[in-house]
């Protein structure tokens, strides 16, 4: 072996073991100096004191400035709402989160908006509101959501003060009150100290004594140490994981004075953390689909930009290339058109790029193809805009805004490239150095685009993942940015949907998904039905996805093997998919029925052959002649599906004979209609 291969050789071999390295979190911070570079304080804010009025005026412009006051002026009568326990009650009787959640909401939004108000403007009006809000936020004795207080032992929704359950809204509370209490403590304790020396004590009991006792992982089964009792087993961590830990590790490092406790918190944050990146595949998808992304990947980063910060650099992962990899599969999953994107599990199919955390992440790990992305989220009918204002979670807000000029800068030379060429031609600049096609071997996602701007998507997986939808083989496929073969994607969150429920949802089920029933049955949930092989193969223009479906079935469809395999040929004249199912039953039982979700009108040509029509797209699907057709039409009653697709979609349903061969083979061709 010649020297230079030698060494490509070993290059490899060590990215690849970084690449899959476990403990990676705990691993940097064990390295000599990093964990005594964090200390207690906020001085790694690089944000000015609240009595430093220069400095806010040179991080706000007169714009934002005057935007965050008018909003504050809106709540300087604000009645903070109390939440009733028949409230909380509500989602327990009838699923309905929203009557406990609406007003949680309206309190927390009060807050935000005079704690931006006040930083703004600077003169004390708002300061007594600010006051009565942290004084409710100090005495109520919950700040958690009524759709997660079952994880309580007791599993009702009454918040049980003998669990210290964290949720989601618990830690996001804890970060915007920590900002409360760095800013405006000094001012609040003007007026009476006793406001901030219980939200102090509040943010101890609710957060930081729960989440520094192990006893207490049982309930706040996110940090991912301890069964998950709510389902019996433990089974996985989701975004929970980085999201909740991002918010607490602000508020610890706001907040906790004790440099041992401050430290006692960071060895089990990392640790948590950790148990979300061993969980998850490594290749860098999201396997909760790209609506999850933001509060997945995008909480990890965040996460590691804070560590970073507070460490004064010395815990630093941000050039780590699976960090990198997992922020650029948000890129990767969209389609266009109306911010279309491969969506699956609880993913809708329409989500607009989160600028401010798309181009701030992609800046921190040096992704080009990230930050050009994120300007799409700011695109309008004839130039981009500057991001709204503030309002969403405040460290990101307060990170976006160190870099406002910066953001100005790249939005202005987006308008000029747009006076240049036209908007059309710089969105389709924005996305010209997007691979034509990513495979995601180790969670076996597939994306590809042709050059006649067509776009599959496919995924095989399990039926075990968080949000799961029983989706093991399904694909969408897309014309010119307009769906024609789909994924309906999830309805409104409610009691049922995080249940033994859950599958009664008819838009969790596999038949609603565009994949085969075997023998009349259709796949199975959890974690055991799964692909048996997944490969993913490139040569010149055609595109080889296989996937081994049978163990994603119950033993009642008597499959011995299923392999489906999706061909796609890539032409400027016109691309075609090819879909193969190479199948062997132990009996026959019922007919196979192949399931395909599409958005537009069917017409039934020739036994055949059929067309489906998606304004001025189409598709012509060629399927065996003995196979008999229907069409099913599918209102769209929940307000998630028909926002997104109107108010119907068809199904199509091409059966076998009931009495079929127990071997053999079909075969599906879609042609694009030109």
């Amino acid at each position: 072996m010649n020297r230079t291969l030698l060494l490509l050789c070993v290059a490899l071999s060590l990215s690849a073991v970084m690449f899959a390295q476990k403990d990676l979190l705990k691993t940097k911070y064990a390295e000599i100096g990093v964990a005594e570079s964090f200390r207690p304080g906020a001085e790694w804010l690089n944000l000015p004191d609240y009595d430093n009025r220069a400095g806010w005026e040179k991080l706000l412009d007169e714009k934002l400035r005057t935007q965050l006051v008018r909003r504050g002026e809106e709540y300087l009568q604000y009645r903070w709402q109390a939440i009733m326990a028949t409230e909380y009650l509500e989602f327990e009787r009838s699923g309905n989160r929203y009557v406990m959640q609406d007003i949680w909401s309206a309190n927390r939004m009060a807050l935000g908006a005079l704690l931006y108000a006040e930083l703004a403007e600077g003169k004390g009006r708002f300061m007594e509101q600010i006051l009565n809000g942290m004084w409710y936020y100090a005495t109520t004795p919950s700040w958690v959501y009524s759709a997660h207080t079952p994880n309580q032992r007791s599993h009702r929704a009454i918040p049980d003060s003998a669990d210290k359950l964290i949720d989601l809204g618990a830690g996001t509370l804890a970060q915007m009150l920590s900002y409360g209490l760095h800013f405006f403590e000094k001012d609040l304790d003007k007026i009476d100290p006793v406001v901030c020396r219980d939200l102090r004590k509040a943010l101890k009991r609710e957060i930081f004594d729960s989440y520094l006792d192990d006893g207490e992982d049982i309930c706040n089964w996110w940090i991912g140490n301890t069964p998950n009792f709510q389902n019996g087993t433990y089974d996985s961590v989701n975004n929970w994981n980085p999201w909740v830990n991002t918010n607490i590790l602000i508020s610890f490092l706001l907040v906790e004075q004790d440099n041992d406790t401050l430290h006692r918190f960071l060895k089990k944050s990392v640790a948590s953390v950790d148990n979300f990146l061993n969980y998850v595949q490594s290749d860098g998808a999201c396997e909760e689909g790209p609506s999850y992304w933001s509060h997945a990947a995008g909480k990890v980063w965040e996460y590691l930009q804070i560590l970073y910060d507070a460490s004064g650099g010395r815990f630093n992962l941000l050039g780590n290339e699976r960090i990198r990899r997992m922020g650029e599969y948000t890129s990767r999953a969209y389609i266009g058109g109306k911010h279309y994107t491969l969506n699956f599990a609880d993913a809708p199919a329409c989500i607009r790029p989160s600028f401010s955390i798309v181009w701030l992440y992609g800046k921190a790990v040096n992704s080009m193809e990230m930050q050009r992305f994120a300007l799409l989220g700011l695109a309008g009918e004839k130039q981009f805009e500057m991001p709204r204002g503030l309002g969403g979670e405040m460290w990101r807000d307060f990170c976006l805004l160190q870099h406002w000029n910066e953001v100005r800068q790249v939005v202005d030379e987006a308008n000029a490239r747009v006076a240049q060429i036209g908007m059309t031609a710089t969105l389709a600049e924005l996305r010209k150095d997007v691979p034509a096609a990513t495979w995601y071997d180790e969670t076996e996602v597939c994306m590809v685009r042709t050059a006649d701007n067509c776009y599959f998507g496919a995924k095989g997986g399990y039926n075990g993942e968080s949000h799961n939808h029983n989706d093991v083989g399904t694909f969408v496929f897309f014309k010119d940015n307009e769906p024609l073969i789909l994924d309906v994607g999830p309805t409104t969150y409610m009691r049922q949907t995080f249940t033994h429920e859950r599958y009664s949802i008819w838009s969790m089920q596999a038949q609603w998904h565009n994949l085969p029933l075997i023998n009349g049955v259709q796949e199975e949930a959890g974690r055991a039905y799964h692909t048996s092989s997944a490969t993913y193969k490139k040569n010149g223009s055609r595109h080889t996805l296989s996937l081994g479906l049978e163990s994603a079935f119950p033993d009642e469809a008597a499959c011995t093997s299923w392999k489906r395999t999706y061909q796609l040929t890539d032409s400027r004249r016109g691309s075609s998919l090819i879909i193969r199912e190479d199948y062997e039953l132990r009996k026959r039982k019922a007919a196979d029925v192949e399931h395909f979700l599409v958005k537009g009108d069917v017409e039934l040509v020739t036994p055949g052959l059929l067309m489906v029509r998606n304004g001025n797209v189409g598709i012509r699907m060629i399927y065996p002649k003995t196979f008999t057709t229907e069409v099913t039409t599918r209102v769209l009653d929940d307000v998630r599906h028909s926002s997104i697709w109107g108010p119907e979609l068809k199904r199509i349903s091409l059966s076998s004979a009931t009495d079929a061969p127990i071997s053999g083979s079909y075969e599906i061709k879609i042609e694009v209609i030109r």
